[in-house]
């Protein structure tokens, strides 16, 4: 790469500032399995950041999210119940806009045909 050290320090920054600037702080983890929610949290969390809810269905994601709006959401693809994580995460955009959103799943299953 042609960036200097000095480019990619002040590039990072910038990006830190606009991610403190889009993300304030409430990020809602979407997370079946109990001690992958309260790790991911304790991540959240030790990263100055507030969970406001741990939904372990699409139904529940929802309805937390229309509770407390996040400004993140984490989620998982396959849930407890065998709803869809992003099923979810596409109601609660519908909702609120735009959501920066991260998916994060263990899954060793193969993709299904439509690619997820």
């Amino acid at each position: 790469m042609d960036t200097s050290e000095a480019e990619a320090a002040e590039l990072i920054d910038i990006a830190i500032r606009e991610m403190e600037q889009s993300v304030r702080g409430a990020v809602l983890v979407i997370e079946d399995e109990a001690i992958i929610a309260m790790d991911i949290s304790a991540i959240v969390e030790g990263m100055g950041h507030r969970v406001t809810a741990t939904a372990r269905t699409h139904r529940e994601a929802v309805r937390l999210a229309a509770a407390d709006r996040p400004d993140l959401i984490l989620a998982d693809i396959q849930l407890a119940d065998n709803s869809s994580g992003i099923e979810a995460v596409n109601e609660i955009l519908a909702q609120f806009g735009d959501i920066p959103v991260i998916f994060i799943t263990a899954s060793s299953s193969p993709p299904s045909p439509n690619g997820f």
